[in-house]
């Protein structure tokens, strides 16, 4: 009440209709000026997370190991398409099937619920996948807790090793 009391007695309270119209006049031209600095201030804000959205998405899909972000309850948020190339599932068909349901055994199904729903990080944990092929991989996983726009989430880091782990077991086979 006091500031529109003092704004009030900033007009100038003569008589003459023209000095009061030119008072407000400016006032209304620095409102609009402060407004229009807002806006621009809103639309580089927005272009500056559009452009961070964009640099995370192109990060997302450019690195050379799979993706998945999940909620807390396993549900499948994001992955990327070096995990759809690891597993030979579509992004919708892993939503649908689930990334847990991929173990070709009981006990690590049970092990990979464990691990999304209670621990906050695990690492280089080695286990097999069952691909879309039904042929088994074997990938290691990277699993840390974190929190993205308020909700808690995993991201697990799916980094097959199939390759390798042929090649060392010939190595060791040469050796003996």
């Amino acid at each position: 009440m006091n500031e529109f009391h003092d704004k009030r007695a900033a007009i100038p309270s003569s008589g003459n209709l023209q000095l009061r119209i030119d008072h407000l006049t400016a006032e209304l031209a620095k409102t609009r000026n402060a407004l229009w600095n807002e806006v621009d201030k809103h639309r580089k804000a927005k272009r500056t997370v559009q452009e961070l959205e964009e640099m995370h998405y192109r990060l997302l899909e450019a690195i050379d190991c799979g993706i998945l972000i999940s909620d807390q309850n396993g549900n499948i948020l994001k992955i990327n398409r070096c995990l759809e190339k690891i597993t030979g599932y579509s992004a919708e068909e892993l939503v649908v099937k689930g990334f847990i349901q991929l173990s070709p055994n009981s006990a690590h199904r049970r092990e990979l619920n464990r691990i999304f729903t209670s621990l906050d990080m695990v690492q280089d944990w080695q286990v097999p996948l069952k691909r879309k092929n039904d042929t088994i991989c074997t990938v290691l996983l990277n699993i840390n807790r974190t929190e993205l726009k308020g909700q808690k989430v995993l991201i697990t880091r799916v980094q097959e090793v199939t390759a390798k782990k042929h090649s060392e077991k010939k190595l060791k086979e040469s050796r003996h």
